[in-house]
């Protein structure tokens, strides 16, 4: 009898280890650091303000630290929102800020002023205007 169980427990170990490879393959192996800001998938998380069209992903929000789980991290939520806040790391995204120079109010705007608005028309259902611009002589349709 001992002879068959030890054989069982080796099949079961070794389908284990199967599926071990399987699962493996598709995981992420992510660090995330005290003060990191993350975007978090609300896709399964009850907020009140989860609505079909909500943004799936949400945030940024600041990693307070790891959790006693591995593979969770703590993070800095709103009080508003009712949620446990210790998550896994497949529901985590790091956030990456826009450099200053793409941030749309400091990009620099155009200085193009209109002389004279020609002719107004809608084309296929759309507003489109013939005009003239400061500055130049020729006609452009915009």
């Amino acid at each position: 009898m001992d002879h068959v169980t030890g054989e069982v427990r080796g099949l079961l170990h070794e389908v284990q280890e199967v599926w071990k490879r399987g699962r493996d393959r598709g995981r992420r192996d992510v660090v995330f650091q005290v003060g990191d800001e993350v975007l978090l998938d609300t896709t399964f998380t009850p907020l009140p303000s989860r609505g079909l069209l909500s943004a799936r992903w949400q945030g940024p929000f600041k990693v307070i630290g790891p959790a006693a789980a591995p593979n969770t991290y703590q993070l800095e939520l709103p009080l508003t929102w009712r949620a446990h806040n210790e998550f896994n790391v497949d529901r985590l995204r790091r956030y990456i800020r826009a450099p200053d120079w793409m941030v749309a109010d400091r990009l620099p705007r155009p200085s193009h002023e209109v002389s004279q608005v020609l002719r107004f028309r809608n084309r296929r259902g759309r507003p489109s205007c013939l005009v003239r611009w400061v500055g130049e002589d020729t006609l452009r349709d915009s």
